[in-house]
């Protein structure tokens, strides 16, 4: 059930209980209001009625008023209305005198005549040997004992008017209820007719590709419908910028599955060549050995690449664990160096370390080695023979700097902004003879985001490339001023 349905529903209910209870109030107001003007009236005919009970001595003044004794056949007095029931009684509840619209029967029960000797009262009743209900009031004469009045009248015209208004009320109710279900029918069809717009328009964008671009239009109420139109835009909004981020972080899956496959191909297919040359028969020793050293190097090749795809992982699963410790920075610095010697002597290439000596900072040693060797290996493989490589390290208040340089071509100007990509090549024909597997810089870049720092890829004014890793919060006291 829509809306529009429910709401007319709920108003239609709503309104047929308010009516159907204010016309049962209304109907109890105007019966207590009908009968109370009855029994005003009844108390006034009462009050005739008494002048005609006879006087001291037996006279009857019920006659000199014009009324008749029981039994009588004339016409009653015009003193008391013929609508009027009257019946006059006498002492021991003898009827007395009535006239023709009451009839010879008393009104008045024994019981309720012995009641009315003594007391004033109204009571509804039944007309013996009728159907008709009576309104009566019995009334005792003053100064004559045992002598009362009771005049009555017929509830018929009453009835007849409350049945009349309920009849009235019920009809009016029934168009009321119809009514007000229309109104809000009509009030919550234009009420959401900026919703259904609203929903249409979304409707459209979902078969729509340029997402980038949607919104729908907002209404100029100024009220609850434009806020929610407002709100559903800067929804869309977002939804384009995560879409937009999604399709690029699956660009960068499909493309980093793509370079996996061929960077692990190569060597798997070089393992496999030369295994299938060890295998083969005749092959001398020093054939074996070759082809044995030569597949161990290869397999060498595959561990670290896979090795460097399980950090790049962790990376992207914000698994990248740090256990930072007190370390010598400058010692770490020349134990890099050190290993990266025989590499750079083949290259001949020397490397230099700056760094002073009391430098002492919080980091993971083995991380913040994994960042060295991979800068170093990717200067050594850009500098030129002859040239210097430098590692060097400073503080800036409690930021640790790493820096790398090199004195070689340095990076090309649109390399730059995705020199932290995986398997980013700053020349794409290198292979990884030449140019490494693409993943070390994304590596450093990774190590340094874990330790709550950042890595910064630039060319220096005097040429060759520069890569700093900057770790703030690292810097401790230096090791000069420990005691």
């Amino acid at each position: 059930m829509s809306v529009r349905l429910r709401l007319t529903v709920v108003v239609a209910i709503a309104t047929a209980v308010v009516f159907a209870f204010g016309s049962f109030v209304f109907s109890i107001l105007l019966a207590s209001s009908l009968l109370g003007s009855l029994d005003a009236s009844l108390t006034a005919q009462a009050t005739q009625a008494v002048q005609t009970i006879p006087g001291p001595g037996g006279q009857e003044n019920l006659q000199d008023s014009g009324g008749l004794p029981v039994g009588s056949r004339q016409p009653s007095s015009p003193s008391v209305p013929s609508e009027y029931l009257v019946q006059v009684f006498g002492p021991g509840g003898r009827l007395v005198e009535a006239n023709q619209a009451a009839g010879n029967v008393a009104l008045l029960k024994r019981s309720e005549a012995r009641r009315a000797a003594g007391t004033s009262y109204y009571l509804t009743t039944t007309r013996p040997a009728r159907t008709e209900q009576l309104r009566l009031l019995a009334t005792p004469v003053s100064g004559q004992p045992g002598w009362f009045v009771v005049v009555g009248a017929s509830l018929a015209t009453i009835d007849e008017t409350l049945h009349n208004v309920d009849l009235a009320l019920v009809v009016a109710g029934g168009i009321a209820v119809v009514l007000a279900a229309a109104a809000a029918y009509l009030l919550a069809r234009a009420a959401l007719a900026p919703v259904e717009a609203m929903r249409r328009e979304v409707e459209v964008l979902v078969g729509d590709e340029a997402v980038a671009s949607a919104t729908i239009e907002v209404p100029s109420t100024r009220d609850e419908l434009a806020l929610l139109a407002t709100t559903m835009n800067d929804l869309l909004s977002r939804l384009a910028r995560s879409l937009e981020r999604l399709s690029a972080a699956l660009v960068r899956e499909r493309a980093f599955v793509a370079d996996a496959g061929h960077e692990l191909r190569t060597p798997l297919a070089v393992l496999r060549a030369e295994l299938e040359l060890a295998s083969r028969p005749g092959r001398s020793r020093a054939e074996l050995a070759s082809a044995v050293t030569s597949a161990l190097g290869e397999a060498d090749h595959v561990s670290r690449l896979a090795e460097d795809l399980l950090l790049l992982a962790e990376r992207d699963d914000g698994a990248l664990s740090c256990m930072p410790e007190r370390v010598e920075v400058r010692a770490l610095l020349e134990r890099s160096a050190e290993a990266a010697g025989a590499e750079a002597a083949r290259r001949h290439v020397t490397i230099a370390t700056v760094a002073t000596g009391d430098l002492a900072a919080l980091v993971d040693p083995g991380r913040i080695r994994q960042v060295l060797d991979n800068l170093l290996d990717n200067a050594l493989r850009y500098a030129p023979a002859g040239s210097t490589v430098t590692v060097s390290a400073e503080a800036s208040g409690t930021t640790l700097s790493i820096r790398v340089a090199d004195r070689g071509p340095g990076f090309p100007v649109e390399f730059l902004p995705r020199a932290f990509e995986r398997f980013a090549r700053a020349d794409s024909a290198r292979g990884r003879e030449t140019g490494g597997t693409g993943l070390g810089l994304a590596i450093v870049a990774g190590i340094a985001t874990a330790h709550g720092g950042r890595a910064v890829a630039a060319n220096a004014v005097e040429g060759g490339a520069v890569v700093t890793v900057e770790i703030p919060d690292a810097v401790v006291l230096r090791a000069s001023r420990r005691g």
